[in-house]
């Protein structure tokens, strides 16, 4: 084989596995891809930096007055909240109308209601599923210090107090 047609032989395999690679990389990126997949990772990343300064200025105009993240104000600290309550829709129904959950008699948000005091939360009906939802990432990715368990004494006897809410705390007592 002369060096000429060599040469255009592998210009136009070259130029074939560049435009397969080009078709790959297209379908690729035009597939919907689940959150599992490498793009849809990234793509969180790119929509977590949003919805995270959406979520802070979210948190700091409705909640931040009553609520610390590892804190007890008037209500209780809300970091764990997802874990404390697992139903999403009805984490949205008590930050959008909590009188609403209330009368309804669900034993945990009563108990709360209860433990604080009979305070009423405002009604914050303006807040949207997906506003919740940032407020939500801003708490479960606050870089604020989770207070650490602190040992107490009572009466010459070490109590494990640990915080920062009063229905999750594990409490023990003088034996």
């Amino acid at each position: 084989m002369n060096n000429d047609l060599k040469y255009a032989l592998q210009g136009v395999l070259l130029v074939v596995g560049f435009l397969i690679s080009w078709g790959i990389v297209r379908y690729i990126f035009s597939v919907k891809l689940s959150n599992d997949t490498p793009t849809g990772i990234i793509s969180n990343l790119k929509n977590f930096s949003v919805t995270n300064s959406e979520g802070k200025q979210l948190f700091q105009e409705n909640c931040a007055s009553c609520h610390g993240i590892d804190k007890i104000i008037v209500g209780p600290a809300l970091r764990g909240i997802e874990e404390r309550i697992t139903d999403k829709q009805l984490l949205y129904e008590w930050i959008q109308n909590n009188q609403k959950v209330l009368k309804s008699g669900e034993p945990y948000f009563v108990t709360l209601y209860n433990e604080y005091n009979k305070t009423l939360m405002p009604l914050f009906p303006s807040l949207k599923n997906d506003d919740i939802d940032s407020i939500l990432v801003y708490i479960k990715n606050s870089s604020d210090p989770m207070p650490q368990p602190v040992a107490a004494v009572y009466d010459k006897k070490v109590l494990n107090v640990q915080v920062p809410t009063r229905l999750n705390t594990i409490r023990t007592g003088v034996t």
